[in-house]
This record gives structure tokens, sequence and C-alpha cells, in this order.
């Protein structure tokens, strides 16, 4: 996300890219936050014209300007600092400012338990993301790593999505990162939707449904990963699931090189059980689903940074769901 990072701050530890201020102490409220990260500028909606009339130069050297007309159902968002320009919306959207977007975090704030974590400001300032730490770590019985839980703050500016409030889980040791939808499904609501067009009430009351709807997340997390934690793992188990969730080319239906490209897959999943992050629990399923994750998360090679940041942070993988269900079928045969 280096490439997408505009400005943003981080409490005691820098993000990947190393860019960003990093703080030492977590900021008392929304004004703090937003002053450190440097987005004490707002979004601003100005008119949209096109160009009517490309004006003529008569006979005798007079020049007629052309005529610009407004461009009926849209509008143009713009910095209110620099004039920069974020994106052409419909005239419907209305915006959801940094101010009104603060009282969405404050509400989660003053719910307790919560620290805002970072702030950043993406791609010019098209997006902004706000990360607020719940201040209620999840230790798991059979495994050695701490979990933290988050609510992750999304808005854009552009017209490309609505502001969004999810929850993730994130396996200290190695950096996981587990969505609900991660978990097998998404039958509990971890993810909330605040339409540009609702009002700032029904805003607050969301964020304050966030945050219970966060703590039952984490609690299914802790249940889920103590349940695997459960499940024996051998050599025989862990082929199987192994071969079943990185099946390898039939012999002959592909180049040399892809063949040994899928081998060396293989091989880079078998050695994280082994690794300090893994070790622990490599004999329970919850060493393989945390080993699915961590591959899935930090070795399976991403295409942008901002892929990175979207797969780790912002998006549920499917193959992480894929990976509990192959544990499950075979803890069952």
């Amino acid at each position: 996300m280096a490439a997408e990072f505009t400005t943003g701050m981080f409490v005691r530890k820098p993000a990947w890219h190393g860019q960003g201020l990093v703080v030492a102490e977590y900021p008392a409220d929304w004004a703090e936050a937003r002053r450190l990260a440097d987005i004490e500028w707002e979004p601003e909606e100005v008119p949209t014209y096109y160009m009517s009339d490309t004006g003529t130069m008569s006979d005798d050297g007079s020049f007629t300007p052309a005529i610009y007309s407004p461009i009926m159902g849209s509008k143009l968002i713009v910095r209110s600092d620099t004039r920069v320009e974020l994106g052409t919306v419909g005239s419907g959207l209305e915006l959801l400012t940094h101010a009104e977007m603060g009282e969405i975090c404050e509400a989660i704030i003053g719910e307790g338990g919560a620290k805002y974590d970072a702030v950043v400001s993406l791609r010019g300032g098209r997006y902004t993301a706000v990360t607020v730490l719940l201040d209620e770590p999840v230790t798991v019985a059979g495994d050695s790593s701490v979990s933290l839980q988050y609510l992750v703050i999304l808005n854009a500016h552009d017209g490309t999505g609505a502001c969004k409030v999810l929850f993730i889980n994130v396996r200290v040791v190695c950096a996981n990162t587990f969505h609900a939808a991660d978990l097998g499904g998404d039958a509990y609501q971890t993810q909330f939707v605040f339409r540009h067009t609702s009002g700032m009430k029904n805003r607050i009351a969301q964020a304050k449904e966030a945050m219970i709807a966060a703590r039952s997340a984490g609690r299914v997390w802790q249940q889920t990963a103590e349940d695997l934690a459960m499940i024996p793992v051998d050599g025989q188990f862990r082929g199987k699931f192994v071969n079943a969730f990185m099946p390898l080319p039939a012999v002959g239906s592909v180049s040399n090189l892809v063949m040994s490209n899928a081998v060396e897959a293989q091989s880079k999943f078998i050695d994280l059980l082994t690794e300090p992050t893994n070790i622990n629990e490599m004999r329970t399923g919850l060493g393989l689903f945390n080993a699915a994750g961590e591959y899935l998360d930090h070795v399976v090679k991403f295409r942008t940074p901002e892929s990175y940041v979207k797969r780790t942070l912002l998006k549920p993988q499917p193959h992480k769901a894929r990976a509990l269900r192959i544990i499950r079928e075979l803890a069952s045969v």
C-alpha cells in the first residue's frame, strides 16, 4: 500500500511500508487522531460542467469565449485544502465527511475498551481508514499466541462505496487476519454499512451495534480455535489436508515448471508448520488452520501493494473458509 498511502498515524508500531507518523500514545479523541494523521481537511462538493460551445474567433479579431453548462445529475468531490479532485459522483450521493466519520468512531470508542490504533488516508484522500483496537485480547486454549480484536472503519469519498465498519481478528505472532466469513460463514453480522444518505442518529446506533457484534465475533473465534485445537493431527492427516487444500495437477497435464511451482508451494506450506509461529500447534487442527492463514496472508504472491492490504485487512478470503471446512471434514471421517 506504500504507493497508495497518502498520510496517516500509527500507535507504537510503524506500518509495513514504513510511512506515516508513529506516536507513542493512543489519541485521546477523534480530533487528535485526525490531526496526527493529517486529515483535518474535508471532502467537498463542487458542480461539474461541460463545454457546450468551444468559443470562436471572429474576422475582426474578437473572441467569443467558450460556454460551460452544468452537468445535471453529477457533482465533483474535491479536498477542501488542496482542491485536488477525489472523484465524480451522482448528485443523489451525500458525503459522509471526516467529522461525521469521527462521530461514528467516537460512538464506538464511547462503548468502552477501544482505542484509536491507526488512521490513514489513501490514494490522495479518496479513502480514509481507521482501525480501532478492542482492548480485549483473546487467549485460546491450545494456542501459544494471543489474538487481538479490531474494528476497521472504511470511508470512500469517490463514490465507490459506503462507509463500512467490519471486524477482524489478528493473531499477533504472525499477523494473521481472520474475518467472520473465514470461520465458515457470516451467520452473525460483523459488517455494518453506513449509507451516505442515512442520518447521524442511525449511524451512532449502528456503531454501538457494531461493538456488540465485534465482541460476539471474538467469542466465536475463540470457540472455533479451541475446537480446532482439540483435533489431533498426525502425518497422515496432514498429508490429506495438504493434498486437499493445495492439490497437485495431474501428471502430464501441465508443464514441468507449473508442476515444480505446485510442489514448491506445498513445501512452503509444510515448512510453516515447523516455524516458531506454529510449532506448538503443529499437531492440531488449529496448527493447520493457522498455517493456512499465514500462507494465504504472507506467502502467496500479491499483484500490487493495494491487493496485499485488501486481502489481509479489508476482505475475507474464501480459501481460509475452505481450509477450515477441509479440517473439519477430515476430522469427521
